[in-house]
C-alpha cells in the first residue's frame, strides 16, 4: 500500500518513505512525498492494475524489502 500520509515514516520500521525531491523519489512517478507500508501487504489480481505511474529505483526496492522483512519478522 501506498500512502502519503506520513506520520508513521520514521517510527513504524515497515514504512518507508518515498521523497519526491530525490533523484529515486522522482523516478517512482509519485506526485507528492509517499509512504511505502510494507507491514500492510496483500495481493491483487492485474485485472485491476488501471496503470504504472512508475516503478522503484534499485536502491529503493532495496529498501522496500528491507522493510517487509521487519514487517515479517524476518533476519
Amino acid at each position: 500500500m501506498i500512502t502519503k500520509n506520513l506520520q508513521r515514516v520514521g517510527i513504524d520500521p515497515t514504512q518507508l518513505l518515498i521523497d519526491i525531491s530525490t533523484p529515486d523519489g522522482r523516478g517512482s512517478g509519485l506526485r507528492v512525498n509517499s509512504a511505502v507500508v510494507c507491514g500492510n501487504l496483500f495481493t491483487i489480481h492485474e485485472r485491476h492494475i488501471l496503470k504504472r505511474i512508475g516503478h522503484l529505483s534499485a536502491l529503493l526496492m532495496q529498501q522496500a524489502n528491507d522493510r517487509m522483512k521487519a514487517a515479517l519478522e524476518l533476519p
